[in-house]
């Protein structure tokens, strides 16, 4: 393959007019919006006091803004303290609670629950059940 540099030398310069073209161009726009801008300021001087005014009130009022927040926010990082405080205190209580549950425990009394339209027996030795079903035959059997 053969490369041909006097075809890449032309296309460079084509790209480099055109860039150059271009540039001009968005100068020249740049340049002429900046003289109709100076002209309107030069006939309209009043809009410029108006415009420092409204933009100085709306820094200020920004500002109020930001203090608001900021006192916000530390309204709101006391009471997250108070509250990580509040929980550190409860955990430790929890932690300090000492339970002494007896080693055998009275089961507790037989009882029906009821749970998909069933009956199901609950609570006491597995004799205690076995009696409360044939005792209660009709909560059991249909």
């Amino acid at each position: 393959m053969k490369i041909n540099m006097e075809r890449i030398e032309t296309r460079a310069q084509i790209i480099l007019d055109r860039t150059k073209r271009i540039s001009k161009s968005a100068g020249n726009n740049i340049h002429k919006a900046g003289k109709k801008c100076l002209n309107f300021v030069e006939k309209h001087p009043e809009l410029i006091s108006i415009i420092t005014l409204v933009s100085i009130s709306l820094l200020a009022n920004k500002n109020v803004h930001n203090q608001k927040w900021i006192n916000d926010l530390e309204d709101t990082e006391q009471i997250q303290t108070l509250g990580d405080s509040t929980f550190s205190e409860l955990v430790q209580e929890e932690q300090n609670i000492n339970h002494n549950y007896p080693d055998e425990r009275k089961n507790p009394d037989t009882h029906v629950y009821r749970r998909n339209e069933k009956n199901f027996v609950r609570g006491g030795t597995d004799e205690d059940k076995q009696r409360f079903k044939e005792e209660n035959k009709n909560l059991f059997y249909s």
